[in-house]
């Protein structure tokens, strides 16, 4: 694999669309395998939707169709304190 970023790994929060989801993209098109995460369930203080657990599997289909391997996970990384 060639690019600037080959046989570099990058954990990406907030990967299942938007922002984290173009990150995720550009990366694996540098040569990155990504771990991505994401929440996956809405907050009741926001007023915006927030990424499914179908959309983080399309950004790790995304990144997998570049040839890049990617591992993901629904989780929480908030830390209130």
């Amino acid at each position: 694999m060639t690019g600037r970023l080959a046989d570099k790994r990058f954990l990406l929060t907030g990967a299942a669309r938007g922002m984290g989801r173009s990150h995720a993209v550009r990366l694996a098109e540098e040569g990155a395998d990504l771990v991505l995460v994401d929440l996956c369930r809405p907050l009741p203080e926001l007023e915006y939707p927030l990424g499914t657990e179908d959309d983080l599997a399309e950004t790790a289909r995304l990144v997998a169709g570049l040839g890049r391997r990617v591992v993901t996970a629904v989780t929480d990384v908030r830390d209130a304190a």
